[in-house]
């Protein structure tokens, strides 16, 4: 799976030659760089890319070659097909597709209702739709047009309306825009519920409208902060072209990397003074906001309904104060009275305190950022962009909801395991999945073994598991159980794993039972655990002719921790490689020869070893398979896996663990 963008090497006018090995290579020819995310469709994909290489829309072809394999070229033509080539690079930074095509771009119109997901970028000009466009134009000759504004989804709610996408996006919205009519005239309006960095990234995706015979059409545009741009002025503006358009073509002049503080400095106008009209008491409340923190002011809404807003300055005996109401006949929100001065002297400021939509906003512009950031260093930065002072528990519910928008509700995800398992013995066939519910319908257990994985183990590995129990630190403390294999360099091969609610003897048990049902084998299998779980008695009761072991590596961390003076000759520091030594004697001579040396050194070591079951983890006495020389921690490896996933819901960690599998 993609970790965030995946950057295309787009190459076209060139052609394959083959090599000695059956491969080929691609030689000549023009590349462009575009990188995607996983909310990119293919149609929006394709028409840039036919754009940008001159080549004809509906004639172009797109291909691209699986990593490892240069004989095979594979197609690209729609989503899922996209969405398959991201997962199959899922490691990779650079991907290589190639394209055919007539000669000579055409504008096309893509139909009448357009989806455009943030996606496709060319260095730093973006060439998605546009971002939010409401408005209307009326003039003699001209038609009433009307763009739908631009809304943000979560992610995971997208997905969940077309459940053939298992595991979604981590961290972009998506972005809808619907054409209504057709017009030769359209104007932005002034989104004032977006914050800061989504203000900056809409006005990077803002593209030109081109009206021929077919209607608008979506003409991407690169982001050139030399080119000036065409603005309407203020007095051509009808009234019904409301005063939040002026604000939107005001914006053109801001830069596409505006910074916080500049946006802060924009936002001062956000209130221009009687007279200003909005859509809606809504985009008046977050503008009114916008306008306090940028003039650093508390204020209070005296009236606050659908038809009327009233707020005076939070400051007991200042006179500022603000009135608007709706005007049917104009089908606007007006600003009817506005007194702008303070004798505060910014006394309400020490009490302010931001909407909930609109720090909601700016949080989750940092979690797009860095989806691991903590309350404390969020709390930080807004008050150091915005002069906001916000306690602990305000930015940690305001990273919940920010989350919950981005990425669905953790609760809820648990609802997608039935359909989950189903999709993966569906598209894995031979693979084996378990999912426990309780009676009050709450999750239990689920467990997965895919049948590559499976064969895998059988086919290619010494038979010798390795049982571990990883802490997902999620909000509901479910607990990762793993069984992991060595292939035939010793390298890690996951065989089986499960989600529990809790890591006990019963769900060590029941684990163990759906790893039997899944490996079917007869060979006589070796298990290696944490002598401190006690997993003996389960294994040997359930795999016949079993062997258990006790992992070196927390015996020799339980052997530092109990180390106790006094020390003798050569010391302290010479116990560890003396304890690995006696491990790994396969004679009973040598592994005496060395807990003789420890015992000269330690008395006390040397009874610990003894009184910890040497025949389970000694090479000279265990009858399984020889294992000792793997030293390193398993468990650690899964949680550096799933670290990038940790704060998502339970689905999308498990989707990212099976990805890194089949990868």
């Amino acid at each position: 799976m993609v970790r965030g963008k995946l950057i295309l090497i787009c190459q076209h006018g060139g052609e394959f030659m083959p090599k000695d090995d059956g491969s080929l290579s691609y030689s000549g020819g023009d590349a462009h760089a575009l990188d995607i995310s996983p909310e990119t469709e293919f149609d929006n994909l394709k028409y840039i890319l036919a754009e940008k290489c001159n080549l004809e829309y509906r004639s172009l072809t797109i291909k691209y070659f699986l990593p490892g394999n240069r004989r095979t070229l594979i197609n690209l033509s729609n989503d899922k097909d996209l969405k398959r080539m991201c997962d199959f690079h899922g490691d990779s930074v650079t991907a290589d597709v190639f394209l055919t095509g007539t000669k000579v771009f055409a504008p096309v119109n893509l139909g009448t209702q357009v989806n455009r997901k943030t996606g496709a970028k060319e260095g730093c000009a973006s060439v998605t739709g546009p971002a939010t466009f409401k408005g209307s134009c009326s003039a003699v000759g001209l038609k009433d047009v009307s763009i739908g504004i631009a809304t943000l989804r979560s992610p995971t709610i997208a997905a969940n309306t077309s459940k053939h996408t298992a595991v979604c996006n981590i961290i972009d919205g998506l972005f809808e825009v619907s054409v209504i009519d057709a017009t030769d005239c359209s104007t932005d309006t002034f989104d004032m519920s977006a914050s800061p960095a989504e203000y900056v990234k809409k006005r990077r995706r803002t593209a030109s409208w081109s009206s021929g015979a077919n209607g608008p059409t979506i003409v991407p545009v690169a982001d050139n902060l030399g080119e000036t741009r065409q603005t309407i002025s203020r007095e051509k503006v009808t009234r019904k072209c409301n005063l939040g358009a002026i604000a939107g073509n005001m914006s053109l002049a801001l830069p596409s990397d505006a910074s916080p503080v500049k946006l802060v400095e924009f936002w001062k106008n956000a209130i221009t003074g009687e007279g200003q009209d909005f859509i809606s008491v809504a985009e008046f409340r977050d503008a009114l906001q916008k306008y306090a923190i940028a003039h650093r002011f508390g204020y209070k809404l005296r009236k606050n309904d659908t038809n009327r807003a009233s707020a005076v300055c939070a400051a007991e005996g200042c006179p500022w104060r603000i009135h608007a109401s709706w005007v049917p006949s104009d089908n606007v929100f007006r600003v009817k009275k506005l007194h702008e001065s303070h004798t505060c002297d910014g006394e309400s400021w020490k009490t302010a305190t931001p909407s909930k939509s609109w720090l909601v906003n700016i949080i989750k512009d940092r979690l797009r950022d860095s989806p691991h950031h903590k309350p404390k260093e969020i709390a930080n930065g807004i008050l150091r962009d915005f002069g906001l002072e916000l306690n602990y528990a305000q930015v940690w519910r305001g990273i919940e909801d920010a989350r919950l928008q981005l990425q669905g509700s953790y609760k809820e995800a648990y609802g997608q395991f039935p359909w989950y398992c189903e999709k993966i013995e569906e598209a894995n066939p031979g693979s084996f999945t378990k999912l426990l519910i309780g009676d009050d319908r709450t999750f239990q257990r689920l467990f997965l073994s895919f049948h590559a994985t499976v064969y895998g183990f059988q086919s290619g590995c010494r038979p010798l598991l390795f049982l571990e129990a990883i802490p997902l630190k999620s909000k509901y403390h479910e607990i990762l159980l793993t069984g992991t294999a060595l292939d035939g360099d010793d390298g890690i091969f996951p065989v089986a794993f499960a989600v529990v609610d809790d890591e006990n003897e019963d769900s060590w048990h029941w684990f163990l039972k759906q790893l039997k049902s899944a490996v079917s084998t007869s060979r006589s299998l070796t298990f290696v655990s944490d002598r401190d779980k006690g997993l003996m008695k389960h294994v040997l009761e359930i795999f016949e002719n079993a062997h258990h072991g006790y992992s070196i590596y927390y015996l020799m961390d339980s052997f530092i921790q109990n180390l106790k003076g006094p020390f003798h000759g050569e010391g302290r520091a010479s116990l560890p490689g003396c304890f690995l030594a006696a491990a790994k004697a396969v004679r009973l001579g040598v592994f005496k020869m060395y807990t003789e040396q420890i015992k000269l050194v330690s008395p006390n070591a040397h009874d610990w070893i003894m009184q910890n079951e040497p025949e389970c983890w000694v090479n000279a006495f265990f009858k399984g398979e020889l294992y000792n020389h793997i030293t390193l921690n398993i468990a650690e490896l899964y949680a550096d896996w799933i670290e990038e996933a940790r704060e998502l819901p339970i689905m999308q960690k498990i989707e990212v663990l099976r990805c890194t599998i089949m990868n």
